[in-house]
C-alpha cells in the first residue's frame, strides 16, 4: 500500500487516510501513541485502487501518533 495523504494535521475531530491499495483484500489499520500504546485497531475490506479511510480522534489527547496500515 502507498500512503498518498493523511489530513488534516493537526486535527481534533477526525483524520482521513487517502491511499492506494495494491490489491483487493483485508487491511488492518492501527494507531499508536508516542509510548507505543495501541489507541485504535480495525480490520476492514478494501478493493484495489484509491481508498479513503477515516478515524475519529476526538477523544485523543494532543500529541504525536503513528498510523500503521498493513495487508492481512
Amino acid at each position: 500500500n502507498t500512503i498518498l495523504n493523511i489530513f488534516p494535521n493537526p486535527t481534533h475531530h477526525a483524520v482521513f487516510i487517502d491511499y492506494l491499495a495494491a490489491a483487493s483484500g483485508g487491511v488492518s489499520v492501527k494507531v499508536f501513541n508516542a509510548l507505543g500504546q495501541s489507541m485504535y485497531s480495525k480490520k476492514t475490506a478494501v478493493v484495489k485502487g484509491k481508498q479513503l479511510l477515516w478515524i475519529d480522534v476526538s477523544d485523543y489527547s494532543d500529541g504525536i501518533y503513528v498510523i500503521q496500515i498493513q495487508d492481512d
